[in-house]
Parts: C-alpha cells; sequence; structure tokens
C-alpha cells in the first residue's frame, strides 16, 4: 500500500466526515505528486553518491579535490531542481475544478484531467519511469563493477608487495629466538669493550680523566657565547645621523654605508632608535579641529606680519600656500634676491 492510500484511508477511518474544501482526489494526487518527487530524488542522490565513490576510487588523485561541501551542496540542489522538472508532467496533464454535492448543495475542489491527459500520461511514464530509472540503474551498476574492480586490483597488489617485498625498502628482519645469547668473551676481562659499554660507564670514564687533568669540580665550564650586535652608543649615534641625512634610505644600504650586518643596522633602527615605516595610506586624510585651527591661524600671522612690515600695499600681493609664503616680483633681479 502506498503512502497517500495510507493518508486517505487513515481520515476515512478516523474522521469520516470531514469539512474540507477540496474532494479526497485532490489530497490523493497531491501526496501522490510529492512521494513521486522524493523517490526520483533519493534516485538521484544514489547515483551521485555512487559516482562519488567510484570516481575517489578509480582516480583518486584527480578527484581528490574536486568534490568539496560547496559543488556537493549546488549538485543536489541542480538534481533537485531537475527532479521537480521531471515530475512537473504530473501536474500539467490536471486541473483544479468545481463540482457540486446534490446531496448538500455544496460545491468543493476536485480534479479534473485535460484534453491531452493521455498523451501527457504516456510522455511522463516514457521518460521518468523507464528512460530516468533504467539511465539511473545503468549507471549505479556501472560504478560498483568499476569500484569492485578497483578495489581487487588493490587487494592483488598489496598482496604482491606483501609476498616479494616492496622494492627499495630493507625486508623484514627474521624473528628473534626466545633462547639468551651467549656471553662475549674477551682478552682483557678488566676492561670493557666499548660496543656494550653503556652511558654511565663513559661517564664516569671522562671524570675520571678530568679529574686526573687537575680538574676539581664536575660542573661544565663556562663557554664563550655568541657575542652580541654591536648596538652600542656609537654605532647608534652613527646610525641615526645616516638616517637624517637621507630619510629614503633603506636597511641594506645603511648595512652596506656602516659595515655592519643587516640584523645588526635593524635592531638598532627599530629597537634603539624606535624609527617605523608609516605608509601614505595610513594617514587620516580627514583634518582634525587642531588641523583646521592652525590652517586658519598660519595664514592671519602671514597677513598680519606682512601689513606690519610693508603696510597695507603689499599686503595683496601676497599669496598663502601650504606652508609656503611668496611676494610676486616684477623683475628678475628681486626675484634673483629673493632665492638668495
Amino acid at each position: 500500500m502506498r503512502s497517500p492510500s495510507v493518508v486517505i484511508w487513515f481520515l476515512a477511518e478516523f474522521y469520516p466526515d470531514p469539512e474540507l474544501p477540496a474532494n479526497d482526489s485532490v489530497l490523493m494526487y497531491a501526496l501522490s505528486a510529492l512521494s513521486y518527487l522524493f523517490y526520483d530524488y533519493s534516485s538521484f542522490v544514489s547515483v551521485f553518491l555512487a559516482v562519488v565513490r567510484c570516481a575517489c576510487v578509480a582516480r583518486p588523485l584527480k578527484f581528490k579535490t574536486m568534490f568539496n561541501k560547496k559543488r556537493t551542496f549546488t549538485t543536489l540542489s541542480l538534481l533537485f531542481l531537475v527532479a521537480m522538472t521531471l515530475n512537473s508532467l504530473t501536474l500539467a496533464i490536471v486541473r483544479l475544478g468545481w463540482t457540486v454535492n446534490p446531496w448538500t448543495n455544496s460545491t468543493y475542489r476536485s480534479i479534473k484531467f485535460k484534453e491531452n491527459s493521455q498523451t501527457l500520461s504516456k510522455v511522463n511514464d516514457i521518460l521518468n519511469r523507464n528512460i530516468i530509472a533504467w539511465l539511473t540503474y545503468i549507471t549505479v551498476v556501472t560504478c560498483v563493477v568499476i569500484l569492485a574492480a578497483k578495489l581487487q586490483a588493490a587487494s592483488r597488489f598489496r598482496r604482491s608487495l606483501a609476498s616479494n617485498g616492496e622494492p627499495g625498502k630493507d625486508k623484514p628482519r627474521p624473528h628473534k629466538s626466545s633462547k639468551p645469547s651467549p656471553p662475549l668473551e674477551s682478552s682483557a676481562p678488566s676492561e670493557k669493550s666499548s660496543s656494550i659499554m653503556s652511558v654511565k660507564d663513559v661517564r664516569v670514564i671522562q671524570s675520571c680523566t678530568w679529574f686526573g687533568e687537575g680538574r676539581t669540580s664536575l660542573d661544565d665550564e663556562s663557554k664563550s657565547r655568541r657575542p652580541k650586535p654591536s648596538t652600542d652608543e656609537e654605532n647608534t649615534t652613527r646610525v641615526d645621523e645616516l638616517i637624517k641625512c637621507d630619510k629614503s634610505m633603506k636597511i641594506r644600504q645603511i648595512a652596506l654605508e656602516h659595515g655592519t650586518l643587516k640584523s645588526t643596522v635593524y635592531a638598532i633602527v627599530h629597537d634603539s632608535l624606535g624609527y617605523r615605516k608609516v605608509s601614505a595610506r595610513w594617514v587620516p586624510k580627514m583634518l582634525t579641529e587642531d588641523h583646521k585651527l592652525q590652517r586658519v591661524g598660519i595664514p592671519q600671522r602671514l597677513l598680519l606680519r606682512c601689513q606690519q612690515d610693508n603696510g597695507d600695499e603689499d599686503a595683496t600681493h601676497v599669496g598663502v600656500g601650504l606652508g609656503e609664503d611668496f611676494q610676486a616680483k616684477n623683475n628678475l633681479f628681486d626675484k634673483l634676491i629673493t632665492c638668495d
């Protein structure tokens, strides 16, 4: 018994006279369409899983990163749309109409078949129940055959490696016997061989040798460590002067000029002097209130100075720019004097 029939039986058994706005056939047809839709979608998902497993086993290096989360979700969504499109034929052969109940003189919704319903039904059966079904079946069987063949070939390859030994690797060592090995004989019993000497014996021999040479302590002697970078005050002052002379110098150029390592110059510039690189895009372009007041104050002081020095006549010939002031000159001699 199909699921739509079970639902109709349940309604008829427990709700014999329901006041529904539609006939039982409408509910039956809607549930049948949904069942066919999800049945086809489950078949498509099974085919997709079979293809993914077959591809990952047959060509693991090629399809290793192909089936990620995003592509899998997109593929499943497209398969659902394909299933909806194919099952749209089941809804295209019918239409909703009105039917009058003569006993109650009421109208309710019912299903009415279209004129070409038989043709569309045959097309739906041929396409969805034959062609699509056989394609999914053949695809799954093909993937299973390929998967079984590849797994069988891999199993034979592993057995051949286990029987012959993998080239380029050492053969397995023979199993050690449980019998104790005979003790080693030595021509000088008082002296142990270096091959069977333990770590404790080596330390005792080293200590005896050190004390025989005149050492009085077992502690390690202090060793000369790696010299620290030459970041003294003299080098720091010299690097600071080079930077102030040419602020566009790089660490490599300073190291060549100073004759020291780049790491030493880097430590002096960043750690000792505290210089940092500042990009132009990091500087804010919006002026603050202090900047605006400073811009207004500079021209006012400049005009006041010109009025005090030259009077009101020359104040109109003064141009004010960003941190610059100049006076309009009428001859080349005055310009040369101004440049000097």
